[in-house]
C-alpha cells in the first residue's frame, strides 16, 4: 500500500441534493486528491480521525512538543450575547463561507478578547528585519 503525506484540506462542500460530502485533500508530491463520501463512511472516518487526533495531541502535550498546525483563514466574525443563556456566541466564517460557531462562558470570551487585543498589537517579527 502506498502512503501519501497529507498537506491539507484544499476545499470541501456538502451536496444537499445527493447528501454527500465533497472534499479535496492536498498531498505532498502529487496533484490534489478529490473525495466524495456519504454520511456513513464520512462519520466513520471523521470519528476515527478525531479519536486519533485527540490521542496524538495528548502525546505531544505530555512530551511538551510544539507542532505547527494549519489554520483556517477567517473572512468575517459575528459575536453576540445569547438571549436565553449566559454565554457569548462567536461565529467565525472562512473566505469560502464555512461558518464555525462557538458558545463561550463570559469569562472565557473576555479572556479571548484580551488575548486578541494583546497579540494583534505585537509587531510582526519580520517587520524588524533591516
Amino acid at each position: 500500500m502506498v502512503a501519501y503525506r497529507l498537506v491539507g484540506l484544499e476545499s470541501g462542500a456538502v451536496d444537499t441534493v445527493a447528501h454527500e460530502i465533497h472534499f479535496v485533500l492536498t498531498v505532498s508530491g502529487r496533484p490534489p486528491m478529490a473525495f466524495v463520501a456519504k454520511y456513513g463512511p464520512a462519520a466513520q472516518v471523521i470519528g476515527a480521525l478525531g479519536r486519533m487526533f485527540v490521542e496524538l495531541r495528548r502525546i505531544l502535550t505530555e512530551a511538551d512538543t510544539a507542532k505547527a498546525i494549519a489554520a483556517e483563514k477567517v473572512a468575517s466574525s459575528h459575536v453576540q450575547k445569547d438571549r436565553w443563556e449566559n454565554v457569548v456566541l462567536m461565529q467565525l466564517t472562512t473566505p469560502e463561507g464555512v461558518p464555525y460557531t462557538f458558545s463561550l462562558p463570559p469569562h472565557v470570551a473576555a479572556g479571548i478578547a484580551e488575548q486578541l487585543k494583546t497579540e494583534s498589537a505585537k509587531p510582526h517579527p519580520a517587520s524588524d528585519w533591516p
